[in-house]
């Protein structure tokens, strides 16, 4: 069957099966107005008229039978008079007899009554029937909430949250009030109006979206998620009105400078921000003077974003700085100064002097000095920011701020622009961290909020400490916390999975806008809420046979997401989702946008911030600072295998390596051979000259201080392979990367004999490209330059007894020597 007959099949016996259900749908009411008028005419006949004149209706009939079948119309008929008596006339003359007239008007009068009293009853029966038939028939489909959260119209919970704070005011004014005004409270509670009891310091709600929290909801903390552009940052300025209004006071991360625009004040209000000109000389000595304190802070400039960092270098790196920063406060050096000078850029010697006695001795020992300036090349990375502040002005203190009791409040900006974020990204979480805290040092105020912290986008800071357990006790010290995120991946990706589900739960009240990737639309949802629906699906069955019709209707319950995600993600700027505690609906609100006049800059730069620049002069502007020699770093090597030659020649018997005492003490080891071989491999070292390391048996390793990319570096092992583990540990050694390195397990000496025994002069040994392409950036592999002199010919029992030279004797050969003007001149390049 074509689709067309099928689909007038089916239409058409959809609309018999309506038909006919619609046609028994109206049959009650058609036995309804029957019944109500057959009663009614039945009783106005019985009561107004007699036998006579329902006998002269019926003569009136027949003869109008009569005339209708065109018969004789004069055959004669008797006809009830009005005497009583029978009067004989033709039939044609009934309808015309006085009598008959008037039976028959009053048989009209009395249908005219009946249906009049029909109308009057019958029809509203039959309208209350139809509208009740509508009702249930439009609402047993009605979707019905069984439990669940729950969504409403604005107005309605506009009214839920107006009747629930109404109830709660009354409550705890009374108690105000009597507190207030003592025995009178009754007669002048009525008369106190809303500006009233703020200027008596009583509490109302503060607004968001034009819809007033419910009463002492604050506290519960507010999460605002939405894409660029959608409405965060106007809810945050009308909230920050609110707060400017009532003298509270509030720390703000702004990192649009749009807050600072709106709302700085210079006469009560501070700027925290290393390139502002109005940022006051800041130390972390002005609030640390523990050693708890300085390891509170340590958490929040070392972080470890997402728990995914190297666990040994950060706390290691923390503990570094505590105690570095534990003994510059004891010895009286509480600036930053003292911290790049004594801790960040000194000598390690003097670092591990500093910090001698403690548990971070050992991290600083120079016999460990890899590891120890791994350490702290970790915590510089990371601390680096310091030194941007300003060193003079009026000091500062966060703390002292916090505690501060402000008259007329004041609102503390921790602010950056975009270009400065990467540089000072740690000092700005410090700087948070350290608000959150010095709010938990106060005394306790559980009802009233003292101090606000506004996050316009908190995936811009590093991982915050402090914001879990501040955000759990805020409430017991009178803080509210309000944080805004563009996308719940970004939170995900800096506190990890579990502690941003906690954040995402501890703010119980959401402003959920517009965001354009579905996982953070599904998460939203999932904050609004699901709920239990119970409804009736309609089914329509038909056959050939009308028997077969029907409309089936089955109940259903299911389980469902209020909102669903793609409906946030199609949300409109400034629209979204309001979802509020005590057991309020969810609903959706549309934020008014608001011109803020300008009454400050947003930033302005510091004069002195050209002196923190380091100029390098030796070479190109925008050139690398260390560049290679002209020749690719060969003449580096070849002098350094020169230099080797006379340092051999210099054994006062040829032809066999004399390790005396007398004999070793003539060898500039650091730059020469044991075993009669050198090795010269391609490294880096961060700080300080290039450095020969011997080895017990093996040759000595020349390391050369020419860059290189550590991520393509490669090492050999003993086959010629790349070495992952050798290549991962020159990552993992920032002072000292090891580009290339000797082949491990034989000595030089070994590989280079052949099956006979017979020494056979070791070349260059080129790992995969011709000398010509070799790269000292580590753009290609390394190369190992290995030589054997060939004055140095060994007899076998010769041989032996150089091999077995000890590990001792060849750290002996190495503090041994002069280096030659020349050479160190190359080599500290």
């Amino acid at each position: 069957m074509k689709p067309k007959f099928g689909n007038f099949t089916r239409g058409s016996q959809i609309i018999e099966a309506f038909s006919m259900m619609f046609a028994a749908g109206l049959k009650p009411m058609l036995w309804v107005i029957v019944t109500l008028f057959s009663v009614s005419l039945g009783f106005l006949i019985w009561k107004n008229m007699e036998a006579a004149d329902l006998y002269r209706v019926g003569m009136k009939g027949y003869s109008w039978f009569w005339d209708y079948l065109k018969l004789n119309p004069l055959k004669p008929v008797n006809v009830v008079g009005a005497s009583g008596n029978p009067v004989q006339m033709s039939v044609g003359s009934v309808d015309e007899y006085p009598p008959v007239v008037a039976s028959w008007g009053q048989l009209m009068s009395t249908l005219g009554a009946a249906a009049l009293f029909t109308a009057f009853v019958a029809l509203p029966v039959c309208f209350a029937y139809a509208w009740f038939s509508q009702w249930l028939g439009r609402n047993v489909l009605k979707r019905n909430h069984e439990r669940g959260a729950t969504i409403a119209e604005l107005y309605q919970l506009k009214e839920e949250i107006a009747a629930f704070n109404s109830a709660a005011r009354r409550a705890e004014r009374r108690e105000d009030f009597r507190r207030l005004f003592g025995p009178w409270w009754a007669l002048k509670a009525p008369f106190a109006s809303k500006k009233d009891c703020a200027e008596l310091g009583l509490y109302e709600p503060y607004t968001v979206a034009g819809v007033s929290y419910p009463w002492r909801t604050e506290q519960t903390h507010m999460f605002s998620i939405g894409t660029t552009g959608t409405g965060k940052s106007t809810m945050m300025r009308d909230l920050l009105d609110q707060i400017r209004t009532r003298n509270k006071k509030a720390v703000v991360f702004d990192l649009t400078g749009t807050f600072i625009e709106s709302f700085y004040d210079p006469e009560r209000d501070v700027i925290l921000n290393p390139f502002d000109e109005r940022c006051p000389q800041w130390s972390i000595f002005n609030d640390c003077q523990s050693r708890a304190e300085f390891t509170s802070a340590a958490e929040a400039l070392i972080p470890s974003d997402g728990g995914g960092a190297e666990p040994f270098w950060v706390q290691a790196a923390r503990l570094l700085f505590v105690e570095a920063c534990v003994a510059l406060a004891q010895d009286g050096k509480t600036t930053n100064r003292a911290l790049y000078e004594h801790l960040m850029t000194a000598a390690l010697k003097e670092v591990n002097a500093m910090v001698g006695g403690s548990v971070a001795s050992p991290l600083t020992d120079p016999q460990a000095a890899r590891m120890a300036e791994s350490i702290r090349a970790t915590m510089n990375t990371n601390i680096n920011a310091i030194q941007c502040l300003p060193h003079t002005g009026k000091p500062f203190s966060i703390k002292e701020w916090v505690m501060a009791d402000k008259e007329h409040g004041s609102i503390l900006f921790i602010s950056a622009r975009h270009v400065d974020l990467s540089t000072v990204k740690v000092l700005l979480t410090l700087w948070m961290d350290m608000t959150i805290n010095a709010m938990m040092s106060g005394s306790p105020s559980p009802r009233d909020v003292k101090i606000w912290f506004l996050f316009d986008e908190l995936g811009a800071l590093h991982r915050l400490p402090a914001i879990e357990k501040g955000m759990q006790t805020a409430r017991n010290y009178g803080g509210a916390f309000v944080l805004g995120v563009h996308t719940i991946a970004k939170l995900r990706d800096t506190y990890g999975d579990k502690i941003a589900e906690t954040l995402g739960s501890l703010a119980r009240t959401k402003l959920i806008l517009s965001t354009a990737d579905y996982t953070s639309a599904k998460w939203c949802s999932e904050q609004i809420g699901n709920g239990e629906w119970s409804e009736m699906e309609q089914g329509v069955s038909f056959g050939v046979s009308n028997v077969r019709d029907a409309i089936t209707l089955t109940n259903k319950r299911q389980l469902e997401p209020l909102v669903l995600p793609d409906d946030i993600s199609k949300l409109r700027d400034l629209n979204g989702w309001l979802v509020f505690p005590q057991k309020m609906p969810a609903a959706k609100v549309k934020l008014e946008y608001r011109h803020w006049p300008r009454i400050a800059n947003g930033f302005i730069e510091r004069p002195d911030l050209k002196e923190h620049l380091r100029v390098i002069s030796n070479g190109p502007k925008g050139g690398d600072p260390n560049p290679l020699p002209a020749d690719g770093g060969y003449g580096i090597v070849n002098r350094a295998i020169d230099f080797a030659k006379e340092q051999a020649a210099k054994i006062e018997a040829p032809g066999v390596l004399d390790t005396s005492p007398e004999a070793l003490a003539k060898i500039d080891t650091s730059k020469t051979m044991v075993n009669g071989v050198i090795t010269v491999v391609a490294s880096k070292v961060v700080m300080g000259e290039a450095t020969a390391s011997p080895r017990s048996g093996g040759p000595v390793q020349l390391s050369l201080p020419v860059p290189y990319d550590a991520e393509k570096a490669n090492d050999v092992t003993k086959d010629g392979r790349v070495s992952g583990a050798d290549k991962s540990s020159a990552v993992d050694r920032p002072q000292s990367a090891a580009i290339g390195s000797e082949i491990r397990g034989k000595s030089d000496i070994e590989r280079s004999r052949d099956d006979d025994g017979v020494i056979r002069p070791i070349e260059i040994k080129d790992q995969g490209d011709t000398p010509d392409n070799i790269s000292l950036q580590g753009q290609q592999r390394p190369v190992t330059l290995s030589l054997e002199e060939d004055e140095l010919k060994k007899t076998p029992g010769q041989r032996e007894q150089t091999e077995n030279l000890t590990q001792q004797e060849a750290r002996s050969n190495f503090t041994a020597g002069k280096e030659p003007p020349e050479q160190d001149a190359e080599l500290g390049r």
